[in-house]
């Protein structure tokens, strides 16, 4: 149980707060487009050439989808992003975005587009962990802390057990009324009473048949001889 509830709680907050980080994650790329855009605006490419260098990808793309700047490639030798999903997006909408995940790398890339006055268009493309990622990352803490429960549980069960079992063990059958248990053996006490009080309301039954039959058998002048179905003497 310590284990199953462990296990939930887990994936339900790291599912909170991987969306809350993912949140967060996307204003502060919605933010530094539109801080950039307005760099662009001001300067142009000027201002892109004097950014400096930054883990993320920024490109500038021209409405007909010829790359302007790319920071981390040649603009020149790069292909038409006039098909991207974020591209047309931001042609239609003014704003456009896409994710991309690599299963290798285990990354998801968000991009995201804005339209600028010109009619070209700023792209911002930041990689992060993907859910996988940051759980692997948490799975030697997470082991940790479920090996502790599970010493934790297996101790705590073994006392508890022995605690249950423990009024059983020591349970005098011939006292019954005298036995100190806790509320939920109460039941079974009584039953136990119950069918002691049975069994010695059968046991003299029997005691008073046997006293009578010796009485009879003592008292009596004649021999008796008892037999069985096939005429063995008993």
């Amino acid at each position: 149980v310590a284990v199953s509830i462990l296990l939930l709680s887990f994936s339900l907050v790291s599912g909170i707060l991987y969306n809350y980080s993912n949140d967060q994650f996307l204003r502060a790329v919605e933010n530094e487009v539109h801080f950039i855009a307005e760099g662009i605006e001001l300067d142009g490419l000027n201002y892109l050439e004097t950014l400096p260098e930054v883990e993320h990808r920024i490109t500038w793309i021209n409405a007909s989808g010829e790359v302007l700047f790319d920071n981390q490639a040649e603009a020149g030798q790069m292909e038409n992003h006039l098909n991207r999903e974020e591209v047309q997006e931001a042609l239609n909408n003014g704003i456009g975005s896409s994710h991309r995940y690599s299963t290798t790398l285990s990354t998801q890339t968000i991009n995201y587009a804005i339209l600028l006055d010109d009619g070209s268009i700023l792209r911002l493309s930041e990689t992060q962990d993907s859910m996988l990622a940051i759980l692997y990352n948490l799975l030697q803490p997470l082991l940790f802390v479920l090996l502790i429960a599970i010493v934790l549980s297996a101790l705590l069960g073994h006392y508890l057990s022995k605690k249950i079992v423990q009024p059983l063990n020591h349970m005098d059958l011939d006292n019954l009324d005298a036995n100190r248990v806790y509320e939920e053996l109460n039941p079974l006490v009584a039953r136990l009473a119950l069918q002691k009080e049975e069994i010695q309301k059968k046991m003299e039954i029997l005691t008073a048949r046997e006293n009578e039959f010796k009485t009879i058998i003592e008292n009596m002048q004649e021999g008796l001889m008892v037999l069985d179905n096939e005429g063995h003497l008993l």
